[in-house]
């Protein structure tokens, strides 16, 4: 894992705990330096602080990262004061908010939810909603036939909505289905990620069509017509 953070403190903890468990960890203290590192070697996954040394801030490298096309998992750590300090980090394209001090027993649990999600399983068919294309054995997402960039909990609560599409999805299964535990997140957060995935894939995100929501209860995916050309 490649963990970038400004306090050397953190480092230790993490490198102790997790080279305990067989992990390689790499470790950085400055934004510059995690896409450097990124551009010649692969991780499983980056811990990536909010608060990093001299360049670019933790919330600016994700964006630069996820915006380059790089999917690797993401957890972001930093001091949360309220809810806008968890959605800055998931709107800028982390996949978890955890925030410090670490609780490791829980960033373990959540590092292997991640990883998880590198596992393929179930049918090979490609799943459709509307113009929107999902194609598991590819883990690929296509919508007007033009392939959609999804985070890895983006594309989770996707699969999940899709699967099981004109049921009703509760915040807590897509939580549980994304991320293996619901033990420690507020269900409310899987609102970022529709949001996201609405701007991503929806026609115009402010009617959605595809991902419905069900007041007081969750989302559901809903099966739309698709024009065919000539129509």
């Amino acid at each position: 894992m490649l963990v970038a953070d400004i306090d050397p403190h953190v480092h230790r903890q993490l490198d102790v705990t997790f080279a305990g468990f067989g992990h390689h960890v790499r470790s950085v203290f400055e934004g510059t330096s995690v896409s450097h590192v990124l551009a010649s070697e692969r991780y499983d996954v980056v811990l990536l602080a909010t608060a990093l040394g001299d360049g670019p801030d933790g919330l600016s490298v994700c964006r630069h990262l996820r915006s380059a096309g790089d999917r690797i998992p993401i957890i972001m750590l930093g001091e949360v004061e309220g809810d806008a300090d968890v959605v800055a980090g998931l709107d800028a394209g982390a996949d978890d908010f955890m925030s410090k001090p670490i609780r490791l027993a829980e960033l373990r649990s959540r590092i292997k939810a991640l990883l998880r999600r590198e596992r393929g399983g179930g049918s090979n068919l490609p799943l459709r909603l509307g113009h929107v294309v999902l194609d598991h054995s590819a883990r690929e997402v296509r919508c007007d036939a033009q392939p959609v960039t999804l985070t890895y909990t983006e594309y989770e609560v996707l699969l999940v909505l899709m699967s099981r599409a004109d049921c009703v999805c509760t915040r807590t299964e897509l939580l549980h289905a994304a991320r293996g535990s619901t033990t420690f997140t507020d269900p409310r957060s899987i609102d970022v990620y529709i949001h996201h995935l609405r701007l991503k894939l929806e026609r115009d995100p402010t009617v959605p069509t595809l991902i419905q929501t069900v007041r007081g209860v969750g989302y559901k995916a809903a099966h739309v017509p698709v024009a065919l050309d000539g129509a």
